[in-house]
């Protein structure tokens, strides 16, 4: 089994759990929860190239999304991805404004035992997404496009 397919399972097992509990909703790798009249998203990002992951959220208004192209997304398919760049927030292992790719999750060089323990750390780094979500709290592992 490739690496990355194995940090996928371990996410699944173990983050999306405890995203559930947070009252997140849908499917590996994106998901949305109901919260103060918002629309909170939350995607797990892979690197293109492999052996690296973040996950990244932003709030949305309720409702159907309409595209500048007058495309209509309806809500329960709104995910990270349909929404404005600047908008958005990243939680990764450092906090750097760049985010640049060695400071994601990385796991190209780890065990399956260490796979499971950076995956619970991501769990436990969780409290800064939402804080971030609620408060546009910036936690030392956020990374915003905010100067």
């Amino acid at each position: 089994m490739s690496q990355s397919r194995a940090v996928r399972g371990v996410l699944k097992r173990i983050l999306a759990p405890t995203l559930e509990a947070d009252g997140f909703r849908g499917n590996f790798p994106d998901f949305q929860r109901f919260e103060n009249g918002e629309l909170h998203l939350l995607s797990v990002v892979f690197d293109k190239n492999g052996g690296g992951f973040f996950l990244e959220f932003t709030s949305h208004p309720p409702g159907d999304m309409e595209t500048s192209w007058g495309e209509v997304i309806p809500e329960e398919e709104i995910t990270v991805a349909h929404t404005p760049f600047e908008s958005r927030a990243r939680l990764q292992q450092n906090g750097h404004q760049s985010s640049l790719s060695e400071d994601w999750f990385r796991f190209e060089k780890l065990s399956a035992e260490e796979i499971e323990k950076l995956v619970q750390d991501v769990c436990d780094l969780k409290s800064q997404v939402n804080d971030w979500l609620r408060e546009k709290s910036i936690g030392r592992n956020i990374s915003t496009t905010e100067p």
